[in-house]
Parts: C-alpha cells; sequence; structure tokens
C-alpha cells in the first residue's frame, strides 16, 4: 500500500484527499477499485508575542514588533490611553506610569492569537534655570528671568522666581530660586538652577551742612 495527498506543509487547512495505490506481483490479475482518504489539516497554534522596551520615558515612542507564529498583521491596542497611546505599531508615552499593551490576530494558517506586554513609562526631564541679576541697594528687585528646557508632547510652562532679598537687604548675593508651572508638570522630573542676585552698595550723596560765614 501506498498513498499520496496535494497538501504540502504549507498548505493550508482545510481536507485535502488521500490517494491510495497498490503495487505487487500479478496485480494485473486485478479489479482494482481505490477509495480516497482525507487529510484534515488544521490551524497552527499561535504563539504571538510583543516585542517593545521595558522602559520608557514621557514624550517618547516606541515601535513593536511581533514575535512566533502568527496569521495576518497584529492589531495593537493599550488599554491605558492615559499613559500610552498606539498607532498602528507604534506606541507614544502620553504619561506615567504602565503602558499595558495588547495585540490579537484573527485565525487562519494559524489560531487566532493573543498577546500582551508592559512598559514603565518614566517622567521626562525638565530644567528650570534662573538668569542672574543685579540691583542697588534701596531699589526694587527686578522682574527675574529664566529659561525652561525640556518640555516635550508640546507642553509649555510658566516661568516664575522669587529671593529672600528685600529692599533693604544689605549689599551681597542672593539666591534667586526658580519655578515652573503649567499642565502636565507631575509627567517631569525637574532639576532647577539658582541665580544670583546681587545687590550693590548704594551710591552715596554726602553733603556737609554748614553756615557759610
Amino acid at each position: 500500500f501506498a498513498a499520496t495527498t496535494t497538501a504540502t506543509a504549507t498548505s493550508a487547512p482545510g481536507a485535502y484527499p488521500i490517494t491510495p495505490t497498490a503495487s505487487g506481483a500479478n496485480l494485473a490479475d486485478y479489479s482494482v477499485t481505490s477509495s480516497n482518504g482525507t487529510l484534515t489539516v488544521t490551524a497552527g497554534a499561535s504563539t504571538l508575542g510583543i516585542d517593545v522596551p521595558a522602559a520608557g520615558v514621557y514624550g517618547g515612542t516606541a515601535t513593536a514588533t511581533f514575535t512566533g507564529n502568527y496569521s495576518g498583521t497584529p492589531v495593537l491596542s493599550s488599554s491605558t490611553a492615559a499613559v500610552c497611546t498606539v498607532t498602528g505599531a507604534t506606541v507614544s508615552y502620553v504619561g506615567v506610569g504602565a503602558c499595558a499593551l495588547s495585540a490579537s490576530t484573527a485565525a487562519g494558517n494559524y489560531a487566532a492569537g493573543t498577546a500582551a506586554a508592559t512598559i514603565a513609562v518614566a517622567k521626562a526631564p525638565l530644567t528650570v534655570t534662573a538668569a542672574d541679576a543685579s540691583r542697588v541697594y534701596g531699589a526694587a528687585n527686578p522682574v527675574f528671568t529664566g529659561t525652561i528646557t525640556g518640555a516635550v508632547n508640546g507642553d509649555s510652562f510658566s516661568f516664575a522666581a522669587t529671593t529672600t532679598a528685600t529692599a533693604t537687604s544689605a549689599p551681597g548675593a542672593y539666591p534667586i530660586t526658580p519655578t515652573a508651572s503649567g499642565t502636565n508638570l507631575a509627567d517631569y522630573s525637574v532639576t532647577s538652577t539658582n541665580g544670583t542676585l546681587t545687590v550693590t552698595a548704594g551710591a552715596s550723596t554726602l553733603g556737609i551742612d554748614v553756615p557759610a560765614a
């Protein structure tokens, strides 16, 4: 007995005929009737996996790739829209925390598959730096200026600064302490760099008041 089929290792799931044959001495003395069998090819087990970084930073992105055996193009989604959003295979970090991802595939040559992954999204660095300033003793403090660097995702912040010096503080150096304010500031790890307010001695207007004669 021998048999063949049209199916190969890469034939899609389905039913394929098994065609039998016989061989041997005196076969010509027989009227042979052949009855086909059926080879049923079932879908392979899906081993879908999601390959993404274990950690990310607010404002960044990652591109997911998929591993294993599966059919078609996996559909990627996020259940934590406040932390990450998904467009195609691109993951955008829009918040801080655990980015929960899932992927699914439809059945084909492999059974329908699902997979999950998590990315830990950390705060983005933000630097707030106060510019140095100066004034004379007795004058009001100037309006302090500075810079804010590191904003991402279209965020914007307002700069402000304070000092311990008042109009009557003695000449010397005083710290200018900067702060930032704005939406999503909680998604940043803020580093502040003080400036220096230099108070200089006021101009002397000493006069001597004596009789003219």
